[in-house]
């Protein structure tokens, strides 16, 4: 599998990694509470060398009963990496990664 791209893409309309993350970024913004919980528990591993995106998606599901597309999973990565670049995610490619700041 090929790893994560830095490659810049260009946002139109109808791209699908454009929207899925627009998507994300909505969902982080309307769901402060959630969010800072899945990033609590990032910053928690953070000392243990590795984060799993996954697994806190599936955590806050549960815990804050909210809905979270499984599709916002690698996005959500990505903006956490954006807002903390310590955090160690090992992140695969996505059609994400060319609209996000983050360095992967």
């Amino acid at each position: 599998m090929l790893g994560p791209s830095n490659q810049q893409a260009l946002a139109f309309d109808d791209d699908p990694g454009a929207l899925l993350m627009a998507e994300a970024r909505a969902w982080v913004a309307d769901n402060p509470d959630a969010w800072e919980s899945w990033m609590g528990m990032a910053r928690s591993d953070k000392e243990r060398g590795r984060c799993s995106a996954k697994f806190y998606t599936e955590a806050v599901r549960r815990l804050h009963r909210v809905r979270i597309k499984n599709a916002y999973t690698p996005c959500f990565a990505r903006i956490a990496l954006e807002r903390d670049p310590e955090l160690p995610f090992r992140v695969n490619r996505s059609k994400a990664d060319g609209f996000t700041e983050a360095v992967l």
